[in-house]
């Protein structure tokens, strides 16, 4: 094929709409086409460019018109280039044909045709001032691509135009809202959280009168008004959250508070021992003494205790057992080979009815004293010293200055258990003197202690509190003529360590020989039975044991009921 021509090109835009149909982007494009003169009849493709320059350039968009009739070498096509190459500069458009049937290459037409404007399209370049109102703009059809920067401002938006839904996420932030510009009524209810307020940001000044009550505040955080007061004789012992207030008794927890009789009378703090009474008349028997004592809610006072109160200050004498008269102790007063005449005075295995002084001594232990105590197994220890270097006596002075006494050997049961003194040789010390009763008590007091201890030999040692009534003096256990108790076991079935294990257990003690009197004269013991000095019988004198009970028993292999005080 050559010598095409095409001597007629009319291009422009089509205009046949409706006030329904929108107005598209298709050009008609016509013109003749002949072959060497001759027009030509039948159907052709037509693959049309548009470029920028008439020769080379850029092709910037391309359309495909398949099997265009042409009649009497007549044509007429609708072709579609988009908006794509009309951006106000020229256009040239180029033409390739070949026959409709033909499926081989294109031909190409030159000369490019230029592209002219029609007589309107020229007018939209020159757009007049307000030319283009709301009427000749199409919902939707600007587009945020087609406006400039800061292009729409206040003056530009009407008021109430722009609602939440024409706003993206995060759209409108601090640096848009100017200071004082949004007040009560453009936020919604709860539109303003937690969340949305920066810490600190809220003053006093921002807050109404009554705005923060006690519905608003975190009392976790905030103290409320304290409301409420305690009773005559009591104290403010803490406040809650809610400022309701917690009353207690006001009850002195001091050594002088809890130094007091079950009936509330004082006692006499003297040189760090609580005595609730004592009697220096050297006129009362085993039996008249320990019931004394137990009425005062107290005990006869350990031989450890009595120390305190042969200690001579200054150039005056403050024994208060003046004349070497003897006294009673909570172990009976067994002298043992005189080796306690120097405190004691008393004779080596005494019998029931001598008569001797005797002092109650009350063994609550204060605050705070209570509360720094270190809990072993069940027993308050104030103080432990695990070195054997001390002299019995010494340690003794150093446990009443502790508000407290040397332990007896039911406690130091506790505290072997717990490996409190290292090496199972060392010799401890006990409130009776750490007798060892025929070395039947090496597995308490240590292999190196001796039989008849003497209050010179040096020994480790604990102090150990030796009621664990509360500081109020209450028993947590039964009362019985005056005696705190706990679980009471009159069956032959317990050594030793197994009674004074039982006892720590619910936080007592095995009770002394003067406590176990009190509980057999008041029908509560039958059988015979363990108490905290090891239960040694004194040549069958039956202070608080029975008198068929062995002198000297053996903490491992005897079997006896026992008994648990406070």
């Amino acid at each position: 094929m050559k010598d095409l021509i095409i001597p007629v090109a009319l291009i422009f835009i089509s205009l046949a709409v409706t006030a329904q149909t929108e107005l598209g982007s298709e050009i008609s494009y016509q013109g003749n086409l002949t072959i060497n003169g001759v027009p030509v009849d039948g159907s052709y493709d037509f693959d049309l460019y548009a470029y920028d320059a008439a020769n080379g350039g850029n092709e910037l968009a391309q359309f495909l018109v398949d099997d265009a009739n042409v009649n009497q070498g007549f044509f007429s096509v609708e072709l579609d280039f988009g908006d794509v190459p009309f951006t106000g500069n020229q256009v040239w458009l180029e033409i390739r044909i070949r026959e409709g049937s033909s499926n081989g290459g294109f031909q190409q037409l030159l000369p490019r045709y230029k592209i002219n404007s029609s007589p309107y399209a020229i007018h939209a370049q020159f757009v007049g001032a307000d030319a283009v109102g709301n009427s000749e703009i199409q919902d939707g059809s600007i587009t945020t691509t087609k406006l400039a920067n800061d292009a729409v401002n206040t003056a530009k938006i009407i008021d109430g135009e722009v609602s939440n839904s024409d706003l993206a996420d995060g759209a409108v932030n601090s640096i848009k809202i100017s200071d004082g510009s949004i007040n009560n009524i453009d936020l919604a209810n709860g539109a303003v959280t937690t969340d949305s307020i920066l810490d600190a940001t809220i003053t006093s000044a921002d807050l109404a009168d009554g705005e923060v009550g006690a519905a608003q505040i975190n009392i976790a955080e905030v103290q409320q008004r304290i409301t409420g007061g305690c009773s005559q004789g009591q104290y403010v012992s803490a406040i809650n959250a809610d400022g309701s207030i917690i009353c207690n008794d006001a009850i002195d927890q001091s050594a002088q508070g809890v130094c007091q009789s079950s009936n509330g009378s004082p006692g006499v703090i003297f040189n760090n021992v609580c005595i609730l009474d004592y009697d220096n008349t050297q006129s009362t028997d085993w039996n008249t003494a320990v019931t004394s004592c137990s009425a005062l809610g107290g005990d006869l006072c350990s031989a450890s205790q009595y120390v305190a109160m042969t200690t001579n200050g200054g150039t005056f004498n403050t024994d208060l057992f003046y004349s070497g008269r003897p006294r009673w102790t909570q172990d009976f007063s067994d002298n043992d080979s005189n080796s306690k005449g120097v405190f004691l005075h008393s004779s080596d295995d005494p019998s029931l009815i001598q008569q001797y002084s005797y002092a109650c001594c009350g063994n609550v232990l204060p605050e705070p004293t209570r509360s720094n105590a270190t809990d072993i197994n069940g027993v308050k220890v104030t103080y432990l010293h695990d070195k054997q270097d001390t002299i019995w006596s010494t340690a003794s002075q150093i446990c009443h200055q502790k508000n407290s006494d040397l332990c007896t050997k039911s406690q130091l049961v506790a505290l072997n258990d717990a490996n409190a003194f290292g090496s199972t040789a060392v010799r401890r010390a006990s409130n009776d003197l750490s007798d060892n009763d025929a070395n039947l008590m090496n597995d308490v007091l240590g292999t190196n202690s001796l039989d008849n201890a003497n209050y010179l030999q040096t020994f480790a040692f604990a102090c150990c509190g030796l009621s664990t009534k509360p500081t109020d003096n209450s028993c947590p256990g039964t009362v019985i003529a005056g005696v705190c108790t706990g679980t009471i076991n009159d069956a032959n079935d317990s050594n030793f360590f197994d009674a004074a294990r039982t006892c720590h257990a619910e936080g007592a003690n095995i009770c002394s020989k003067s406590q176990m009197q009190v509980l057999r004269n008041n029908g509560q013991f039958s059988n015979a039975c363990w108490t905290s000095d090891g239960a040694d019988n004194d040549s069958n004198r039956g202070a608080g044991v029975l008198a068929s009970q062995p002198d000297n028993p053996n903490p491992n292999t005897d079997l006896f009921g026992y008994a648990c005080c406070y």
